[in-house]
């Protein structure tokens, strides 16, 4: 079935031996697209190079949605799953505690979120340091007081039904708030 759209690429894509500098420098959401169309024999390595080579969180999630959707990946890189959690975390880790822009921030903890639904892992320790790091920028005095913009205000989702619930009756009181002071008005 995939042979007829296989053929006007053929011989176009790029040897094996040129993927790892591919994976630094490319979008790795497109290069592991890409790999669907080589031959079955290097795919496996090349998903391990993949793996080896995140840049950053936009990487990482490209390697976890590419895991979640695509069987033969999964079968290769399931054995190697402390090294790609490992690999995750390092790549966000890094790009977190690089920048502290709230805008770069706010594509990565997208990101932490796009990794979390798609691996079941375990990402509230990284999204917790963006929350440190924002609080940190939004905040910092100078000296006619605040100086710059307070940072966004982002939202950690609950872990369950019963933090849900939590969350709800948190709003529901600062609602209750803010319609008694609207009606005083």
């Amino acid at each position: 079935m995939w042979q007829p759209c296989c053929e006007p690429v053929k011989g176009q894509l790029p040897e094996a031996q040129h993927w790892p500098t591919l994976y630094r420098e490319g979008a790795m959401a497109e290069l592991l697209d890409l790999t669907r169309y080589l031959p079955a024999e290097p795919q496996p390595h090349l998903w391990l190079l993949a793996m080896e080579n995140l840049n950053n969180s936009e990487d990482a999630a490209a390697i976890a949605k590419f895991y979640q959707q695509n069987p033969q990946a999964r079968d290769v890189l399931k054995p190697e799953w402390r090294q790609l959690k490992r690999g995750i975390n390092e790549a966000c880790g890094a790009e977190i505690d690089g920048t502290d822009d709230p805008d770069h921030l706010n594509h990565v903890l997208a990101d932490l979120y796009r990794i979390e639904d798609a691996l079941d892992l375990d990402m509230k320790p990284l999204i917790q340091d963006i929350y440190f790091t924002l609080d940190g920028a939004g905040m910092e005095l100078g000296e006619d007081g605040l100086a710059g913009e307070f940072a966004p205000v982002y939202y950690l989702r609950p872990d369950g039904a019963e933090e849900q619930g939590e969350v709800m009756r948190q709003l529901g009181l600062i609602r209750g708030e803010v319609d008694e002071m609207f009606s005083s008005v």
